[in-house]
């Protein structure tokens, strides 16, 4: 719904009303947006066009473009206006670039997804949906970590009518590939999600004020509130248990719960569940960090189906994104990657496969999802979903420079660039990065950009993604 402004907005924000607008871009589908301010202020409509200082936005409530400063800006939230159950399209990999932080905080990378183009020594090419292809220099890189998109079973959320509601009254939301809780009540939302024997389900969780989501898995029946089978993982707040339910035996506490002081002043994290349904065995990660491992000591796994509960608290908000489920091979993840590339003798790209095998050559492009390798011995073809990842040698002498227009795009599947603002309008923007130089991205490739990103006064009242 578009907001009108109000007449403290005005007097405050020192509004000048032009004669003319810029029409927007009409080469993509123009993006709703809403600007919120430090004061408390905000204003909806289409942005027209972005200068230093000074933003140009027309809301259809006013009859001529509004032009507001920028200086006090903190975010603008972006809603498409696509239709939100499109489903993206197929594609046998995806390619995840880290970049060098800006801020002495290791955790902060830029990120960069898509499909693996070209590797050569100085930089990597990779083909995005949201600003074609990005080489990026590889002096910038931490890591690139490729994942298989043929092994999965299910990704999403693609929609709310997927997904089966077990109240009447909303408690479970679609946005922006996402889903949220938010109902009166809390709630519970299912899916027969297709979980397999070796299985692993990895998404990223957000929470308000506190962490309180409940996973019922494997369950045999997902219209079911309470199914006859299942296996409930519970995570609230700093601690993590697992029981097992069945309709012979009952309410069994499993091995291995654990407290988890890594969510400690947190309020998001990518969670990775390796399930194991003939053995009874959880293996749970958060960050790329294994934090328990559950186990159940009579397991029955004929007794299991293969759906997916989550069951929210109303006090308690949490959204849901990037859910993936794929077959799992058995292996854990392992921090033996750079152990296993030293191994490597010789000159060449060194590349680590999901097999455990590592290989060095000369590489080149990807032609039909397979990169030549060319080895001191012979050439080999590898797929690119059979890759895990290749070695980077990157130092924090390589960090980008922090820019006075730089602003912080939040990618809608997760993640974010930092980006020197160029220019910005209804439906693209345009920044510059020191590890890939000047690109054009669409905008409805995000979910918010923050404005300001440097000011302590800003960031003191600064809250993530707005969900």
């Amino acid at each position: 719904m578009k907001t009108k402004p109000t007449r403290r907005f005005i007097s405050m924000m020192a509004v000048a009303c032009l004669g003319t607008a810029t029409s927007p871009a009409q080469d993509a589908a123009p993006m709703t947006t809403r600007l919120s301010f430090l004061n408390g202020d905000s204003f909806s409509g289409q942005i027209e066009n972005w200068k230093e200082g000074r933003i140009v936005v027309k809301n259809p409530s006013v009859k001529q473009s509004v032009d507001l400063r920028t200086d006090n800006l903190l975010k603008i939230d972006l809603q498409s206006s696509e239709s939100e159950d499109s489903k993206p399209e197929k594609k046998d990999h995806e390619a995840i670039i880290s970049i060098q932080h800006r801020f002495g905080n290791e955790q902060a990378h830029d990120q960069l997804k898509g499909q693996l183009v070209q590797v050569t020594d100085e930089s990597i090419t990779i083909d995005t949906d949201y600003a074609g292809e990005i080489t990026v220099d590889r002096k910038f890189i931490v890591n690139m970590e490729i994942t298989s998109q043929n092994s999965h079973i299910y990704s999403g959320p693609n929609s709310l009518e997927e997904w089966y509601q077990h109240d009447d009254d909303g408690s479970w939301n679609y946005k922006n590939a996402s889903l949220i809780s938010g109902g009166t009540s809390g709630g519970q939302i299912s899916k027969d999600i297709g979980l397999d024997d070796l299985s692993h389900l990895s998404f990223y969780m957000d929470w308000k004020s506190s962490l309180n989501l409940k996973l019922l898995l494997y369950s045999d029946d997902f219209e079911s509130t309470r199914p006859s089978n299942y296996y409930e993982l519970v995570m609230r707040n700093s601690y993590i248990y697992m029981r097992k339910v069945t309709s012979e035996d009952g309410s069994d506490p499993m091995d291995g719960s654990t407290s988890v002081r890594q969510l400690s002043g947190m309020d998001t994290t990518y969670v990775e569940i390796f399930m194991n349904k003939k053995k009874g065995t959880f293996e749970i990660y958060f960050d790329g960090e294994k934090i328990a491992e559950l186990s159940d000591r009579n397991a029955s796994p004929e007794n299991f189906g293969s759906a997916l509960h989550f069951l929210s608290d109303q006090r308690a908000p949490i959204r849901i994104r990037n859910l993936r489920l794929s077959r799992w091979s058995g292996r854990l993840p392992t921090n033996d990657d750079e152990n296993a590339f030293k191994k490597l003798k010789g000159e060449g790209q060194r590349i680590l496969l999901k097999n455990g095998d590592a290989i060095i050559g000369q590489l080149g492009k990807v032609q039909n999802g397979v990169l030549k390798v060319e080895t001191k011995y012979t050439p080999i073809p590898i797929p690119v979903a059979a890759m895990r990842s290749i070695y980077m040698k990157s130092s924090d002498k390589h960090q980008p420079k922090k820019e006075p227009q730089d602003v912080k795009a939040y990618f809608k599947n997760g993640g974010w660039v930092i980006l020197k603002l160029i220019s910005l309008d209804a439906s693209k923007l345009t920044g510059y990065h020191q590890a890939f130089g000047e690109k054009t991205f669409s905008l409805d490739a995000f979910s918010q950009i923050e404005f300001n990103i440097y000011d302590p006064n800003m960031n003191a009242v600064r809250v993530g993604p707005s969900w």
